[in-house]
């Protein structure tokens, strides 16, 4: 096999790799919709802590941590009943810093450890984007949720293996406490 030859089946399988990889983080955001999704259970809701955006709520689906990891997955759905429609960069994280890709990742939730007091912030990768919604965007994520609509979000996280409940911040919203992680 020639060098050239060598090259491009290697260029080969590192562009299947990336494409796998867009793929898979694109693909992990959900569709907006008028109702939320029915395979998802609801652990427990967020009120809003603006008025403008009463009738709006936070909705914990699941916070799952990987066996024997400290690989956590926290998914949740957004149900817009204010006035207006919901942008996602509301949900960006204003003092933790990633990269500039990611300014309408949903980066600015936390889960925090109220036992040691600890607040862990989304994981990012070796380029400083953001493991949540809103990075390698696909053709069915949304920027806004609309009036009367709702979306599913996710963000990753590396949580001790020793903490086994968590209270969920996310941004506008009053702090969910006591979410279990499965």
């Amino acid at each position: 096999m020639s060098a050239f030859s060598s090259l491009l089946r290697g260029l080969a399988l590192a562009g299947a790799s990336v494409s796998l990889s867009i793929f898979c983080v694109s693909s992990a955001a959900a569709d907006e919709s008028e109702q939320p999704p029915a395979d998802l259970p609801i652990l427990a809701s967020g009120s809003p802590i603006n008025e403008d955006a009463e009738g709006t709520t936070a909705d914990i689906n699941r916070v799952q941590r990987a066996e024997a990891s400290t690989y956590t997955s926290l998914t949740w759905t957004l149900t817009n009943g204010s006035t207006g429609n919901i942008g996602i960069t509301n949900f960006s994280n204003k003092v933790y810093r990633y990269n500039a890709k990611t300014k309408t990742a949903i980066s600015g939730v936390s889960l925090i450890d109220e036992k040691s007091e600890t607040r862990y912030y989304p994981l990012k990768d070796s380029n400083n984007i953001c493991l949540c919604s809103g990075t390698g965007r696909g053709p069915k994520f949304h920027d806004s949720v609309k009036r009367g609509r709702n979306a599913t979000y996710w963000n990753a996280f590396s949580i001790p293996e020793d903490v086994d409940t968590v209270t969920i911040e996310i941004p506008g919203f009053k702090p969910i406490k006591d979410i279990k992680i499965e």
